[in-house]
C-alpha cells in the first residue's frame, strides 16, 4: 500500500513539535538504522514544510535498502508510518528480496504529520516482518 506519505518526520523521528511551523523547507537530513539482528540496513534523506494548516508537505530522497545476510530467505524493507486527516497510514519506501537491494530515488507527500520510518528484515513469501528498528537521525 503506497500511499502519499510525507511531511514531519524529522519533527516525529527528533520527537519534539516544533514552537511554531516554518513556511520553508527544513534542511535534508538523512535517516538510517540496521535490523536488530543487523541483517537489514537502510537510509533515507528527508525534509519538511508547514502547509499552515497543522499538516506538512515532505519529501524524501536517496531511499537506499540493502539485505546484508543473503542467504537466509529473508529481504528488507523500509516502510513509513504517518498520520493523515484520514486516519493513520503506513506504506512502503524500499523492498528488497533474499540478499538483495532496492533503491527510491524520492518522492512528495502531502498533508501528512508524525511520520517516521522503520527497517525490517521481511519474507517475500509470507509478508512477515521481524527485527524492526526505528530510523533516527545520522549523526556526525
Amino acid at each position: 500500500m503506497l500511499t502519499s506519505i510525507g511531511a514531519v518526520g524529522v519533527m516525529a523521528l527528533a520527537g519534539a513539535n516544533p514552537a511554531q511551523a516554518t513556511a520553508d523547507w527544513t534542511n535534508w537530513a538523512t535517516f538510517e538504522a540496521y535490523s536488530s539482528n543487523n541483517a537489514s540496513y537502510g537510509y533515507l534523506d528527508y525534509r519538511y514544510e508547514s502547509t499552515g494548516d497543522g499538516w506538512y508537505k515532505a519529501q524524501f530522497s536517496y531511499a537506499n535498502l540493502d539485505d546484508r545476510k543473503g542467504g537466509d530467505g529473508w529481504g528488507s524493507v523500509i516502510r513509513s508510518h504517518y498520520d493523515t486527516p484520514a486516519g493513520a497510514q503506513w506504506g512502503i519506501v524500499a523492498q528488497n528480496d533474499d540478499g538483495g537491494g532496492d533503491f527510491n530515488p524520492g518522492e512528495t507527500y502531502y498533508n501528512v504529520k508524525n511520520v517516521w520510518f522503520e527497517v525490517c528484515n521481511w519474507n517475500p513469501s509470507s509478508d512477515a516482518t521481524y527485527s524492526c528498528v526505528r530510523m533516527h537521525k545520522k549523526t556526525g
